[in-house]
């Protein structure tokens, strides 16, 4: 399908400056991209995503924001959904070789993939694209014929190659495919919508969408520019990656999202505000300004980051509640809104296992023995103005539990309670 190459109107043109600085690390080629922009052009823009798992953490919004920018400016996006790539495997890891993925696998993570990439972009404006449309019909002498474009040296001077070798681990020749069948992509987005002028990728992706370029040359087709976005670190300051437990996901609950916010280092607040967020620079300058005077705590800063990402994924009015809710359990020590209501019996109290199990707050007899023993339940008198008179931990799996004057409340851990009610006379 080709796509309307019309310029944009004067109204449409962006402060390229802010558009090829923000979310930025690196453009090839910058002055020929530039001046694509600053003539007016309609860009055709790609961005590829495999589904090796079914959500994307807030590091992979990142490229996908840059992509909004570029598609509130009137440029055609196309997102390669990788549901054949995604069974082979993008190479990132120095230690391990990815594992074959089926094809149900991939489908299903697909379908999720898309709903979240329709939380930022317009999707009646975003073109979707399946590469087995193309990938699955090769044959071993297609194949053949575009690996001749490419050496075995260039697969090997990438970084985590490099790693692999220095450590024995083996280096599978499926491995060196990958950045082929990528780049074979921006050959069928040139063919469907008349041209592909611009690639979009983390630094993780830098060789493959360098490929892509290749490629293109080798074709005698007009090389795609590329515009690769920085990565950020995780809540524990390491790089962000779902292997390591420190990431973000776009599919959590507003709390789960805007607590783990709370967890960023106080040293990448900026950093997430300026990379994560829709902020505008002026204001997001602003918060550093006041952050370096002493006029803003981190505390504070970061309650504006985490409702900026929750209102975005979520709604403000989700935000509002995940905040109020944090505020209580988390900074308060106070007791979560939501709680499950427990009515004793004639004999008015129950024992603190048994009402652990019976509640659903453990899983099972042992579980809650377990919880007790640890120091993981307490005790809570409230007051009839719903303050919190009293906190015991029960630390006897033996002990019963009864209603107090007014609410006697039973928390497991920062988000779990039980309260006790009277039988109703």
């Amino acid at each position: 399908m080709a796509i309307d190459n019309q310029p944009t109107t004067s109204n449409d043109k962006a402060d390229t400056n802010e558009l090829l600085s923000r979310r930025v690390q690196q453009v090839i080629v910058k002055d020929n991209l530039q001046k694509k922009l600053d003539g007016g052009e309609k860009l055709v823009i790609k961005f590829g995503r495999d589904a090796r798992k079914p959500t994307l953490t807030l590091g992979h919004a990142v490229p996908i924001l840059k992509l909004q920018e570029f598609q509130q400016l009137g440029h055609q996006i196309v997102i390669v959904l990788g549901d054949f790539t995604s069974r082979l495997g993008d190479p990132d890891s120095d230690t391990t070789s990815r594992e074959l993925m089926s094809k149900d696998e991939v489908t299903q993570n697909v379908q999720q993939i898309r709903k979240i990439f329709d939380k930022i972009l317009d999707p009646d404006k975003t073109e979707y694209v399946y590469n087995s449309e193309w990938l699955e019909p090769l044959n071993f002498a297609d194949v053949i014929e575009l690996a001749s474009n490419f050496t075995v040296q260039q697969n090997l001077e990438r970084d985590l190659f490099q790693k692999r070798i220095a450590k024995g681990t083996p280096i599978g020749v499926q491995e060196f495919l990958y950045p082929i069948l990528q780049a074979y992509d921006s050959l069928a987005i040139s063919k469907r919508f008349g041209c592909c002028d611009l690639e979009l990728g983390g630094t993780d992706q830098t060789f493959n969408v360098l490929a892509g370029r290749a490629l293109m040359k080798a074709q005698g087709l007009p090389p795609q520019d590329v515009l690769i976005t920085p990565m950020i670190l995780g809540t524990d300051g390491r790089e962000m990656h779902s292997s390591q437990g420190n990431y973000i996901s776009l599919t959590e609950s507003p709390f789960d999202m805007y607590g783990r916010l709370m967890g960023v280092p106080d040293n990448l607040i900026i950093n997430y505000l300026t990379l994560t967020t829709t902020m505008s620079t002026e204001k997001v300058n602003e918060v550093e300004g006041k952050l370096k005077s002493g006029e803003l705590s981190p505390i504070e800063a970061k309650k504006i980051l985490a409702d900026e990402v929750v209102t975005f994924f979520h709604s403000a009015a989700e935000a509002k509640e995940a905040k109020q809710e944090f505020e209580n359990v988390i900074q308060g020590r106070g007791l979560p809104a939501d709680r499950i209501k427990y009515e004793l019996g004639d004999q008015e109290k129950v024992n603190i296992v048994d009402l652990l199990t019976e509640s659903g707050l453990a899983s099972s007899k042992s579980d809650a023995r377990r919880l007790v023993e640890g120091g993981g339940v307490d005790l809570v008198e409230v007051n009839s103005d719903g303050e919190v008179t009293s906190r015991t931990t029960i630390r006897d799996a033996t002990a019963d539990v009864s209603h107090g004057s007014h609410w006697t409340i039973v928390q497991v851990g920062k988000r779990k309670a039980v309260e006790l009610k009277k039988r109703k006379q």
